[in-house]
This record gives C-alpha cells, sequence and structure tokens, in this order.
C-alpha cells in the first residue's frame, strides 16, 4: 500500500484536491484537524486551536493514528488530507515544545510521498482558518521543514487547476 500526504498551510486546496481523488475512486483520509473542530465546538470544549492549541493537537493526533489505523489493507493506494508531521509544524509555529510522542508517532506511521500544495492566490477565512496570511506562509515553511527533517522529499505543487494538480501527483507517484 502507498500511503500519500498532500499537506501545506490553509487556504491551498487539499480538500479539493482529496475530493477529486475520492471521486476519481482513489481511498482518501479527511483532514483530522476539521472534524476535531468540528467534535470541539459540539461540546463547546476549549479544545480548539485558537483556545488550546496543545489540547487541540493532542486531539488531532489521536484521531490522525485512529484514522490511518482504519486503513483497508486491501487499498493499494491511499491519500491523506495531512499528515502526523503537521501537528509538529503546527506546535512549532505556535511556540508550544513538541511531545515526543509526536516524535514516535511520525516515525511510526510513515509515508511514501509527501505533497506541498504551493498556496492559493487568495485566503478565505471560515470556522477553521482563522490563521492571516503572513501566518499562513509562516505555517508552510514549517510544515516543509518538519517532512524535512523527518527524511522524507517533499514535492511541490504549483497552484493551477484542480484537476491539473491531482494529475501532476499521480504522474508523481
Amino acid at each position: 500500500m502507498l500511503k500519500v500526504v498532500i499537506t501545506g498551510a490553509q487556504c491551498t486546496g487539499k480538500t479539493s484536491v482529496i475530493e477529486n481523488l475520492k471521486e476519481l475512486g482513489y481511498h482518501t483520509l479527511p483532514e483530522a484537524a476539521r472534524a476535531v473542530i468540528e467534535e470541539q465546538e459540539k461540546i463547546k470544549s476549549n479544545a480548539l486551536p485558537w483556545k488550546d492549541k496543545l489540547a487541540f493537537q493532542n486531539l488531532v493526533l489521536k484521531k490522525q493514528i485512529e484514522q490511518e489505523r482504519s486503513i483497508p489493507e486491501n487499498a493499494e493506494i491511499v491519500f491523506l488530507d495531512r499528515g502526523i508531521p503537521d501537528g509538529i509544524a503546527y506546535l512549532r509555529v505556535a511556540g508550544i515544545p513538541v511531545p515526543e510522542e509526536y516524535y514516535f508517532a511520525a516515525e511510526k506511521y510513515r509515508y511514501d510521498s509527501v505533497f506541498l500544495l504551493e498556496e492559493l492566490p487568495f485566503y478565505e477565512n471560515d470556522n477553521a482558518r482563522k490563521e492571516s496570511p503572513d501566518e499562513r506562509k509562516i505555517i508552510q515553511r514549517e510544515i516543509k521543514n518538519v517532512y524535512e527533517e523527518l527524511g522524507y522529499r517533499v514535492v511541490e505543487v504549483p497552484f493551477m487547476s484542480v484537476e491539473e494538480r491531482v494529475r501532476y501527483i499521480l504522474e508523481k507517484i
């Protein structure tokens, strides 16, 4: 099985690319962080990225591991909307010491390919995206740095249509 991470800062088009890959019949995993935000907002928890970043990232790590463990063994290729190293990057950008368990998880759950989507020329905030465009640039750099530090070759995907990005990714894996 090939595990392929589609990553990047907020508003880079990850979800659109993942949805397109799913429509093409590939097995995909949604972004764990969005699911955690929805869950935590429903129960009025403080474990949200704009309230308690560490508590939030701990839940994201747990959710990410659960999702990765749920991948069917017969799946040939799985595309993930973000990977475990993304949480490391977010904690670093926030200036929060990264617990060792993140590095253990990042080593245990490895990926075959990592694609970093270039930022879109526009930026839209929503209920989960509250960072400024400047923070987005910092996060983008740190995500790349973390994956590279963990030994990954990060393939950068330029801005183009969703279909062109998907073709580009499929040609590179």
